[in-house]
This record gives structure tokens, C-alpha cells and sequence, in this order.
């Protein structure tokens, strides 16, 4: 809504003439090129927004593509808008996932229920046996106030990383992802 509010002082001249002195009191004559600079940033914003939206999609569905004809808990999925490819690991409350980012993707067993602390301990009581399996450390997080724990890895490279080297990345994050549901599925199985 473009709101503008003038005032005008009409001034009577010699002869009769009238003439109108108009001033802008709203907006105020410096704040024009503040809200046209709001007006362009928001613009910017607004841009980078969709560009970073249409590259990560693009980015999961060439990674989907990748996918075709293996039997993968990502197969037949479809991104979500924030970046990440949500995979079925056979329990409810458990997904095992993609998640790109702009310059550091990740794999991650992601925990959302009631007991999620809980369970993220269990798995995390056989920490070294599962890193040792899958032949690197894994991040454990834990949220303090959420319903939500982690267990990840993180590889260089996302979606801002030039699209040349997008099947790599891609290739090298298939590979693990192959390695970590390995490991993690067994474990996931059976917990209580």
C-alpha cells in the first residue's frame, strides 16, 4: 500500500492569481530513498529466496535421478522445499535423510518423537562400534528444548557449489548414504 499525504497552502498573488504550495508530509521527503532502498533489498531478498529454492530442488532432483534403480529408502520421494530428502528406515518417528545446504550437504539419521533423547542415547551407548563400522566420526546432536536429535555426517559441497561438480558430490553422497543406512538400520531395528 503506497499511502502519501501533502499539504497545500494556497497563496493568493497581486492580480488575483493563485498559486498552490504543495509539501509531502507523508512520506517525509528524506524517507523516500530509505524505503526505496527497503523496497530493492526486499526485492534482492525476495530473488535470492527463489534462486536458492529452485537450486536446492534442482540439486535433490539430480540426486533422485542418480538414485534410479536401486533399492534406496529415497527412491520414488520427493524433496521438501528446505532442502531435504526424507527417507524411510522402517520405524516410525525415524527417517534417514539428505540435506543440502549451501556449501556443506549431510546425511542424518533424524529421531522426532516424545522419547527422541532417549532413543539418540541407546544408539549412542554403541557410539565407537558404529564409527568404527562406518569408518568416520559422526555428529550426535541433541536439542535441548526439541523433540528432535541427529545423528550425522557432513561432506563438503551443496547446492552453491558449481554445477559441474554436482554428480560428484552427488555420487560421493549416494556412497555414504549406502554405508551409513548399514550401519544405522541394523541398530534403529532394535531398539526398544
Amino acid at each position: 500500500m503506497d499511502i502519501r499525504c501533502v499539504r497545500l497552502r494556497p497563496h493568493r498573488m497581486d492580480g488575483g492569481r493563485l498559486l498552490l504550495d504543495i509539501q509531502p508530509l507523508i512520506p517525509l521527503p528524506e524517507t523516500v530513498e530509505f524505503q526505496t532502498q527497503i523496497g530493492a533489498k526486499q526485492a534482492a531478498e525476495r530473488k535470492e529466496r527463489a534462486e536458492r529454492h529452485d537450486l536446492r530442488l534442482a540439486f535433490l532432483f539430480g540426486l533422485i535421478e542418480r538414485l534410479e534403480g536401486r533399492s534406496a529408502p529415497h527412491r520414488d520421494r520427493r524433496p521438501s522445499p528446505a532442502g531435504v530428502l526424507y527417507g524411510a528406515i522402517g520405524r516410525a518417528g525415524f527417517s534417514i535423510n539428505y540435506v543440502v545446504k549451501r556449501s556443506v550437504s549431510r546425511l542424518e539419521l533424524l529421531i522426532q518423537s516424545e522419547d527422541a533423547k532417549q532413543q539418540l542415547r541407546r544408539l549412542s551407548e554403541q557410539r565407537t562400534l558404529i564409527e568404527s563400522e562406518f569408518g568416520q566420526p559422526l555428529g550426535w546432536n541433541e536439542k535441548e528444548n526439541a523433540r528432535q536429535c541427529r545423528v550425522l555426517v557432513e561432506i563438503a559441497g551443496g547446492y552453491r557449489s558449481p554445477q559441474s561438480e554436482w554428480p560428484a558430490l552427488q555420487d560421493k553422497l549416494i556412497a555414504q548414504m549406502d554405508r551409513f543406512d548399514g550401519v544405522i538400520r541394523p541398530r534403529v531395528a532394535a531398539l526398544p
